[in-house]
C-alpha cells in the first residue's frame, strides 16, 4: 500500500509496504554468556512445533496445563532469580523484548498479557549447583482467539553483585546486568492463523539514541496483528525540494505481534531545520 499524510512541521510522508511469507525463527536462547545460570523447557502435551526449544502450545479456551522448567545455577555461590511471565513488544532498536511485565498500551495492543494466564512472576533462591523444576500454570482465555500471543518467560538475576567495569572517562562505570528469556507463544485451538500487517501512524522529529542522540525523523510502524514479523527490511530516505538529505539502506527489523515503534533516520547530527520534507519509506517481509 501507498500511503501519503500531512503531519506536524510539514512533513509528507510516502510508504511501501511489501508482505511476502512469515519466517519461523526460535524466539530466545535459554542461556546467556556470564549469567551464572541456564533454563530449560521442559516437555508439555500442548506443545504445537516439536522442533523449537520454547513453549509454542496451542490450547482451547478456559484450558488448563502448567508450563515446566528447569533451573540451573552454574555458580558456587547462592543465586536469587525473578521469573516474569511477560507480554513482547518492538524496542525501538527494532528488536523483539521481554523485560516489562505489563507493557504500556502504546507499546503492545494484546489482547491478553500473559501475566494474568501464568499467575504472575516468581522469585526463586538456588544453592550452590543446584538445579530445580519451576512451574507456571496456565489457564487460557475464556474466548477462542486469532494469531498468537507471543512473550517469554524473563529470568532476572536479582543479586548482582559484579564488580562495575572502569572505562576511560571519569567517574564513569559500566555494571552488567544479566537476564535470560525462554518464549512462549500461545494459540487457540479454535481460532485462526493471521498475517502481519504493516501501519504507518505518524511522523515526526525527535533524537536517535543509536546515533549518540543525534536529531532524526522518526516514523512510528503498527504491526497491527496478532503475528510476528521477523526480518523486516526496511529502508528510507528523508528529502527535500528533491533532494535526499538523510538515508538508510537494509536495516532488518523484528517486530513482535501487536505492537508499534519509532523508525529512526537520522540527520547525522545536523539539524532539522523547519519546512516541508518528504520521508519515502519501503519495509518488506520476504
Amino acid at each position: 500500500m501507498i500511503k501519503h499524510s500531512k503531519i506536524l512541521l510539514g512533513v509528507i510522508c510516502s510508504v511501501l509496504l511489501g508482505l511476502l511469507a512469515l519466517v519461523a525463527v526460535k524466539l530466545a536462547p535459554v542461556q546467556a554468556a556470564g549469567a551464572g545460570f541456564a533454563v530449560e523447557a521442559q516437555p508439555n502435551q500442548a506443545q504445537y512445533d516439536q522442533n523449537v526449544t520454547y513453549f509454542d502450545l496451542k490450547l482451547a479456551p478456559k484450558q488448563q496445563t502448567t508450563l515446566k522448567v528447569k533451573v540451573i545455577n552454574e555458580t558456587a555461590k547462592p543465586l536469587r532469580l525473578r521469573a516474569e511471565p511477560n507480554t513482547g513488544y518492538t524496542a525501538d532498536a527494532g528488536n523483539e523484548v521481554y523485560d516489562k511485565q505489563r507493557p504500556e498500551q502504546q507499546l503492545s495492543k494484546a489482547p491478553y498479557q500473559l501475566t494474568d494466564l501464568l499467575g504472575g512472576p516468581q522469585k526463586v533462591t538456588l544453592a550452590p549447583h543446584e538445579k530445580r523444576v519451576l512451574a507456571f500454570p496456565l489457564t487460557m482465555p475464556d474466548k477462542p482467539f486469532n494469531g498468537v500471543l507471543e512473550g517469554a518467560l524473563y529470568f532476572d538475576k536479582l543479586n548482582q553483585d559484579e564488580k562495575p567495569q572502569a572505562t576511560n572517562r571519569k567517574q564513569f562505570q559500566i555494571r552488567n546486568r544479566y537476564a535470560v528469556v525462554l518464549g512462549v507463544v500461545l494459540r487457540s485451538s479454535e481460532g485462526q492463523m493471521v498475517s502481519p500487517n504493516l501501519k504507518l501512524n505518524r511522523v515526526k522529529v525527535g533524537t536517535d539514541k543509536a546515533s549518540r542522540f543525534s536529531p532524526a525523523v522518526k516514523a512510528n510502524l503498527e504491526n497491527t496483528r496478532a503475528n510476528w514479523m521477523r526480518g523486516l527490511k526496511i529502508s528510507s530516505k528523508v528529502s527535500r525540494n528533491q533532494k535526499t538529505l538523510y538515508k538508510t539502506s537494509g536495516d532488518q527489523v523484528d517486530m513482535a505481534a501487536n505492537s508499534n515503534f519509532d523508525y529512526a533516520i537520522s540527520t547525522n547530527h545536523e539539524r532539522l531545520k523547519a519546512g516541508r520534507y518528504k520521508l519515502h519509506l519501503v519495509a518488506q517481509l520476504d
